[in-house]
C-alpha cells in the first residue's frame, strides 16, 4: 500500500474504532422479560383492559394516591387523545429508565418504564 493509502486509510480506521468504542456499551435490545412487560401492558391499554396493563406493577406502584382506578383513567385519557396503541419502538436505557417510542393511531408517546431486579415495574410515566 503506498504512503498516500495508508494517510488516507488510518484515519479512516481510526475513525471506525472510535465508533465501536462509545457503541459498544449501548444496547437498544430489551430483554425478553421487559418486552413482555410492554406487550402486555400493550394489549392492556388497547383492550381497556387494567389487570392486564398492571400485570407486571409492583406493589409501589400502588399508593393511597395510585390504584387500578387511577391507571384506568389514565389510560382512558390518553386512548381518547392518542387512540389504540399500534406498536412501539425500544430506544435503550438511560440511567434507570427504559425508553420507549409509542405510536398510536393519532400520535406519538414516550413511556418510561423503571424495574426491579424482579423486573417488576417500580416506575411508569408516558411523555409527550
Amino acid at each position: 500500500m503506498n504512503s498516500k493509502r495508508l494517510n488516507g486509510f488510518l484515519p479512516f480506521l481510526l475513525s471506525l474504532v472510535i465508533i465501536m468504542l462509545f457503541t459498544s456499551g449501548c444496547t437498544k435490545t430489551a430483554s425478553p422479560e421487559i418486552k413482555q412487560v410492554v406487550t402486555d401492558m400493550r394489549e392492556g391499554f388497547n383492550d381497556q383492559n387494567i389487570e392486564l396493563f398492571l400485570r407486571h406493577f409492583s406493589d409501589v406502584m400502588f399508593t393511597s394516591r395510585k390504584n387500578s382506578t387511577t391507571y384506568m383513567d389514565l389510560i382512558r385519557k390518553y386512548r381518547k387523545k392518542y387512540g389504540i396503541w399500534e406498536s412501539e419502538k425500544y430506544m435503550g436505557q438511560i440511567g434507570e429508565e427504559h425508553i420507549w417510542k409509542v405510536k398510536c393511531i393519532k400520535g406519538k408517546l414516550k413511556m418510561a418504564l423503571i424495574f426491579n431486579d424482579n423486573y417488576e415495574v417500580i416506575g411508569f410515566d408516558f411523555r409527550k
